[in-house]
């Protein structure tokens, strides 16, 4: 957990707001911890910290890890590890503000993610992408976490896409270059494939 007093709420973002990294999965289909991958010489997740404190926010919280934020039950998926971040004012910091972020999507950039933050509704997610999301923990979503928390240690799953529904998010449209930015990375193919590119990219460009 990171802690900033310089706090950075230009581009719309309206007031102090939290990152939340999701960590936590099991990565079945890459077969290995997606978060330790190595990408352009450092592992994926310090990349995407690097990334996200840019943005300057008052705290950026690992989820699923420890040190960090333990998930409310392993293997609960993202609304796992909400819930353990409400429940923990420790870690929230009362914050009501939040960016949900997976590992796994290295090119998101900060002002795809203020496009989420400065939107006015309780929770703001891309068209066909429920994540990443921003989420305020305003007194509904409050309530479907409570409920989602017993569902979850009851066994059953809770899906992001049913909270952004409960809470009435808005679906943001994103732009043709935005939508590149919105890729995710799952099975190794799909990771090989997109190093390959970048290194091709980077090739070219030094000629």
């Amino acid at each position: 957990m990171h802690d900033r007093s310089d706090l950075n709420s230009q581009k719309g973002a309206a007031g102090t707001f939290g990152i939340l990294l999701l960590a936590g999965g099991r990565s079945r289909r890459m077969g290995c911890d997606k978060a330790q991958l190595s990408y352009h010489g450092r592992p994926l997740i310090e990349h995407m910290q690097r990334r996200l404190d840019a943005m300057g926010p008052a705290r950026l919280v690992i989820g699923g890890r420890m040190p960090g934020l333990r998930d409310l039950v392993p293997d609960g998926g993202p609304v796992a590890s909400i819930c353990a971040l409400a429940q923990n004012p420790a870690l929230s910091g009362g914050l009501e503000q939040w960016l949900i972020v997976p590992v796994d999507m290295p090119h998101l950039s900060p002002d795809l993610l203020f496009r989420l933050l400065s939107d006015p509704a309780p929770a703001a997610y891309f068209v066909a992408h429920p994540l990443p999301a921003a989420l305020r923990f305003d007194n509904d979503v409050k309530a479907f976490l409570k409920v989602a928390a017993r569902d979850l240690k009851a066994g059953r799953g809770v899906p992001v896409k049913r909270l952004l529904a409960a809470v009435k998010a808005s679906a943001v449209m994103p732009t043709a270059e935005e939508v590149g930015k919105l890729l995710n990375i799952n099975p190794p193919e799909e990771w090989a494939a997109l190093l390959s590119r970048e290194d091709g990219i980077n090739t070219s460009g030094r000629r």
